[in-house]
């Protein structure tokens, strides 16, 4: 009887081991599928979805081209620390991660400037998935990044070459970062920490404002913790400072009227119109509608969400609500007991991000890019409110412990699955076609009609990025024309097509330009010319 019954016990063990084998085998198969999800909602068709080239992502591009070759960008300027683009301004570490790869592969082409948008979209996925874990454990990390893996808003912004975008994803990895420095009291870690909010301010300029409201509320908070000292200041604060020492530099140049100036081989630049009286209160219940919008629906840009599906799917809105309230709840109750909560951090920063919000003329989704984080965190905290609820009243056996986790996750995967099919299979693109913002480049139209077209006007639609970067024209040749001139002439060129009849000129138009091409027949000019996305006339 007793070898029977040790023997039952061994098989009882036995059986236990295959388990724990079989789950593990299980959990690697898990996580293996997810990254590659993951990985291949960002790189597939990434050079034709979106189509073309955004009007912002050109510009860069052209930039980050000669800043490789030359040092210098579109102005002539060596290495700016913010860029002109435009005239009214752009972040510059997008610009210089492309550089790094122009230098790196010599070439600049779509996926060179899309690629730095997908390493900090899985960034975010890492870094946030790191943060998630410490909070809730595996589980929750694993809903969190299938979240950040297939939610529409980050699918979007992994696959476009915004500058701001990078925000998310710097802003994500350096919480997780001032996050252990404060619980591992480790000094380096708050170096690094320093060091990536420091370069956060290069994302987005936003980020000028949101993140000193955002370090104040925390700094206050870990005093009254007695969770600093002036070591942890001083190796937080340096780099943060350094880094952020040309920036204010650059904000007294413009705000004082001041010449650029040049330090070293870098350029603290003047704008050309300085965007500072953007910035008022504009709290208002329209206002609070089109924060709404922007955050969980569309903001009619089509470059975050489409109608239909919206940032994060319909269903986030109550749950966030409820981990908001979850959350808020928690901090408050624990707020007494002298130990840091990570989720205050997370409160603080969506807090100071809303708050800024208020302060811009117009909301746009990817002005509000380094939020959405902190949306499927309050997310989490409402499936694990709801998922602890469920098992505190259960009824029946352990196997339905996990039914939250495992039922709102396959919701998203569903959500994912048709968010998916429809933006690869054409919708994407055909919605990212009703703005202006994106066009192709017209290398091959250029190339091949040049000298056909001989002394004749050009008369072309898409603006004077598209025509730098598909030229690849040198800086210098540039530079004076496009200021005196306003982008809109050079030398026999026009960048703009007009509603009267020239004599002596010839058009390159876009294939999606039907009605002006027919006004063209009618002014009797005859294509010329036409391959996928352009066609001349003359």
């Amino acid at each position: 009887m007793t070898g029977q019954q040790g023997q039952t016990a061994k098989e009882i063990h036995e059986k236990e081991i295959v388990r724990k084998e079989n789950g593990k085998i299980w959990k690697i198969i898990s996580w293996t599928g997810l990254f590659f999800l993951a990985v291949l909602l960002r790189v597939l068709w990434l050079d034709k979805i979106p189509f073309g080239i955004h009007v912002d992502e050109v510009g860069m591009a052209y930039d980050a081209y000669w800043l490789a070759r030359e040092g210098i960008d579109r102005w002539s300027m060596s290495y700016p620390v913010y860029l002109l683009n435009y005239g009214s301004g752009q972040s510059a570490l997008y610009a210089y991660l492309c550089v790094a790869l122009v230098k790196i592969t010599g070439a600049m082409n779509v996926w060179i400037i899309r690629l730095p948008a997908v390493a900090f979209g899985l960034l975010t996925m890492v870094s946030g998935g790191a943060i998630i874990r410490k909070l809730w454990g595996e589980r929750a990390a694993f809903l969190g990044i299938l979240l950040m893996a297939v939610c529409p808003y980050f699918v979007m912004s992994s696959r476009l070459g915004l500058d701001c975008d990078l925000f998310l994803g710097l802003s994500t990895l350096s919480l997780y970062l001032l996050m252990e420095a404060v619980e591992k009291k480790k000094l380096w870690l708050f170096l690094a920490a320093g060091l990536g909010f420091g370069f956060c301010l290069y994302t987005y300029v936003l980020s000028y404002l949101i993140l000193p409201l955002f370090l104040l509320a925390g700094g206050i908070y870990l005093l009254r913790l007695r969770e600093l000292d002036w070591k942890r200041i001083f190796c937080f604060g340096v780099p943060l400072f350094l880094l952020a020492l040309p920036l204010m530099l650059m904000i007294l140049i413009n705000q004082l009227g001041l010449e650029s100036l040049k330090l070293g081989p870098f350029t603290i630049p003047r704008m050309l119109l300085y965007r500072g009286d953007e910035f008022g209160c504009y709290l208002s219940p329209a206002r609070l509608r089109d924060l709404f919008l922007g955050l969980f629906w569309h903001d009619g840009e089509y470059c975050s969400a489409f109608p239909g599906y919206g940032t994060l799917f319909v269903w986030s809105i109550p749950l966030f609500l409820v981990g908001l309230f979850g959350m808020v709840r928690d901090c408050w109750r624990r707020r007494g007991k002298g130990k840091f909560d990570m989720r205050v951090f997370l409160l603080f920063f969506l807090a100071a991000q809303l708050i800024i919000a208020c302060t811009i003329n117009e909301i746009f989704t990817y002005k509000l890019n380094g939020v959405f984080f902190c949306l499927v965190c309050c997310i989490l905290q409402a499936v694990e409110m709801l998922d602890t609820c469920w098992k505190s009243k259960r009824v029946g056996t352990k196997r339905w412990i996990g039914n939250w986790y495992r039922g709102i996750g396959i919701l998203y995967l569903l959500g994912g699955v048709a968010f998916g099919g429809f933006y690869f299979s054409g919708g994407g693109n055909a919605s990212y076609a009703r703005g202006w913002y994106f066009r192709e480049p017209y290398e091959e139209a250029w190339n091949a009609n040049i000298d056909k077209i001989g002394n004749r006007i050009l008369y072309t639609d898409p603006n004077i990025a598209y025509f730098l970067y598909s030229t690849r024209i040198p800086p210098w040749e540039i530079t004076e024309s496009m200021l005196e001139n306003d982008s809109k002439v050079f030398r026999n060129l026009r960048f703009y097509l007009g509603a009267q009849y020239r004599e002596n000129a010839a058009y390159l138009v876009s294939n999606d330009n039907t009605e002006y091409q027919q006004v063209l027949v009618e002014w009797g000019y005859q294509k010329q010319y036409e391959d996928e996305h352009y066609s001349v006339w003359y």
